[in-house]
């Protein structure tokens, strides 16, 4: 390229081009697909491609250094801290100050703990340790592109350091670098399937793309297949332009899946320079500008995108994400021009990279303290939402009493009074879970003990078995079993309350039920475990309340509450009553329950949907502007007090319990 608008001022003998082009199939894969994931189911898979790249192009760097005994570990590093940390800086301090702006506490505690772990290059382990079923969702978090980053860097930080050790030892650094990627690879395999979001963040199941670009680099002569192999680079751009349709977000990834990109990235950076498609396609002058601002757009675009997100309530439209993309580019090139290159290329000595690690140092500092301090409450978008945020916060899984008494493994075990010999007994989900506060607390109010025993998505009845889309956590089904059997043997217990959500029921293994069973069929097999479960719970003596049907809205109670700047990209927020037709999935399996249960006589069936749903519209916030909702199908703390005194009135007043 002839213009200095994209090319770097000094390029090496052995710099390729081509390469700079597959960084922007990359780069453009991971944007298409978070602005448009339908355009692009797969486009994930460019970060695969990255770790390849930044394998070969950092092994070939280090052996070919090591090897000339002009390797200097203090000048690696600082040359790294030089290409990575100006951009990386800019957008942590652009991404916190817009959260300052438009971030609810909890949301900008954990954008705090976010600017941390990607200051410190250990954002993958941040997100894997927030992953969990109450997790804000993942288009909500400005920096979840980070883990990327910090996989790369982990890599990057321990890497020269063996080279170095092989090295002199005069191994084979083949042998070293295969024996290794063989090891994380079978990790992966064996993780994905128990725990997929580990496999995804963890390094040692990750490092081995970046090890496929390693043996790449000391497989090969001068980094590149023979001749007579070139044309293996056709067969390496089929296979990534394969892997971004026919992977998506529902297959087990990393797994056997992210061979295709990885395969193909190997075999079209080995086919070398002079391949047809590296010649043509990827030398493409467009083609190598993208992909020398690619670094700078992968970190601008996914803030950009998110935010968008958060203001506007709602996931953005096309305009929005393309305008967002548009924002990107130019932030990118920005970046690259203004502050990396004068960073890089034109300041030298030690004194740049110990000032930009004092910089970096500073802002993950002033991460952990914003996580620390709870997201920093006193900011203007808090105290302005205050009442409603306050009731979004969830802390109720546990009690010290409670798993004394009850010794339950299980999510949930909620004890409030007189836990050891309790009249109330709540078992079941988590939307059994988020009526344990108002129970508890007219409960409380009436001197009555109450404990809640159970776990996610596992409803109160014995029986049920794992299948491929349902995977028990903790000890969710011989829990269960213990927990109702226990509560049905308890004296003192006189009303129990089973909670379960309905949607639910497409998941749960059913005995004699094939996967392919109809959803008649599956709740014939349910409800036979069902039935008997309440006929030894009558026959103890007790007074059964069975709950089943809270709504699944199509948006996060959040969105209902205004936002800085949130009139600039939608009118959200201005109508928080969702017709009822929009709710997820709601029929049929809302209605073979009703249909089981209307002549019901020997149980009390609790409807939710009797104060959620009215005139056909589902109730987000109450008549005073408060929410009744904190997410998409769990009550707030509002809502658990207002459902619990229609419970009582339709319940407890009938059981004459008092």
């Amino acid at each position: 390229m002839k213009t200095e608008l994209f090319t770097a001022p000094a390029q090496s003998a052995d710099y390729r081009p081509d390469i700079d082009g597959l960084r922007a199939v990359a780069v453009m894969s991971v944007v298409v697909y978070h602005a448009l994931p339908l355009w692009l189911p797969g486009g994930f898979v460019g970060v695969d491609v990255f770790f390849v790249i930044s394998g070969f192009l950092i092994t070939r760097l280090i052996v070919a250094q090591l090897t000339t005994a002009r390797f200097s570990f203090i000048d690696f590093y600082a040359r790294r801290v030089k290409r990575i940390f100006p951009a990386l800086l800019l957008v942590l301090a652009a991404s916190y100050g817009l959260g300052w702006q438009v971030l609810l506490a909890d949301e900008f505690s954990q954008l705090g703990g976010q600017v941390a772990g990607g200051a410190g290059f250990v954002a993958n382990l941040v997100l894997w340790r927030e992953a969990g079923y109450f997790d804000n969702a993942s288009n909500t978090k400005p920096l979840l592109h980070l883990w990327s980053l910090g996989i790369e860097e982990q890599f990057y930080l321990l890497w020269p350091w063996l080279l170095w050790v092989a090295v002199r030892r005069r191994w084979s650094l083949a042998g070293v670098i295969g024996a290794l990627a063989l090891v994380s690879f079978g990790a992966n395999l064996m993780l994905v399937e128990r725990d997929a979001v580990a496999a995804f963040y963890a390094p040692q199941t990750r490092c081995w793309e970046l090890f496929a670009g390693a043996l790449l680099a000391c497989g090969t002569r001068d980094g590149h297949f023979t001749a007579s192999l070139r044309g293996a680079s056709l067969l390496g751009v089929a296979l990534i332009m394969a892997s971004l349709y026919l992977v998506d977000d529902t297959r087990a990834f990393p797994g056997a899946w992210a061979l295709l990109p990885v395969l193909g990235t190997v075999l079209v950076i080995g086919a070398g320079p002079q391949a047809w498609p590296n010649r043509v396609l990827l030398r493409a002058p467009w083609m190598v500008a993208v992909g020398l601002i690619s670094y700078p757009l992968y970190l601008w675009h996914w803030p950009l995108l998110a935010y968008a997100r958060i203001i506007g309530n709602r996931a953005p439209g096309v305009g929005v994400s393309l305008a967002a993309v548009a924002v990107a580019m130019l932030l990118a090139w920005l970046t690259c021009r203004l502050l990396e290159r004068p960073l890089r290329y034109r300041l030298r000595g030690g004194a740049p990279a110990t000032l930009l690690l004092a910089s970096m140092a500073a802002v993950g500092v002033l991460g952990y303290a914003t996580l620390a301090a709870g997201g920093l409450p006193a900011r203007a978008m808090v105290v302005g939402n205050a009442a409603n945020a306050a009731l979004l916060n969830w802390d109720l899984s546990h009690t010290p009493d409670c798993a004394h008494h009850w010794g339950a493994r299980m999510n949930f075990c909620f004890g409030v009074g007189d836990v050891a010999l309790p009249r109330v007994a709540l078992l079941g989900d988590s939307t059994a879970n988020s009526l344990a506060p108002g129970l508890g607390a007219w409960a409380a109010a009436h001197g009555h003990g109450l404990v809640h025993v159970g776990s996610h998505a596992c409803p109160p009845v014995r029986g049920l078995l794992p299948s491929a889309r349902w995977k028990p956590g903790l000890d969710c089904i011989a829990g269960t079993q213990r927990a109702l059997e226990r509560v049905a043997a308890s004296p003192s217990i006189e009303v129990v309350v089973l909670g379960l959500f309905a949607r639910d029921l497409r998941y749960w293994g059913l005995p004699g039920v094939a996967p392919g069973a109809s959803n008649a069929q599956r709740f014939q097999a349910f409800a036979s475990l069902l039935d008997a479960d309440i006929r030894l719970l009558r026959a103890a003596g007790k007074r059964v309340v069975l709950s089943y049907d809270m709504p699944f809205a199509r948006m996060p109670a959040r969105d209902c509450l205004p936002r800085p700047f949130s009139t600039w990209l939608s009118d959200a927020g201005s109508d928080c009553h969702a017709p009822e037709a929009s709710l997820r999935d709601r029929q049929p399996f809302v209605g073979l329950f009703d249909a089981h249960l209307a002549a019901r006589d020997d149980i009390c069936v609790f409807r939710q949907s009797e104060l959620l749903l009215r005139a056909g519209r589902l109730q987000f916030v109450d008549d005073e502007g408060r929410l009744l909702m904190r997410d998409d199908h769990h009550l707030s703390t509002r809502g658990s007090a207002r459902m619990a005194h229609l419970m009582v009135e339709r319940c407890m007043t009938a059981f004459a319990f008092r």
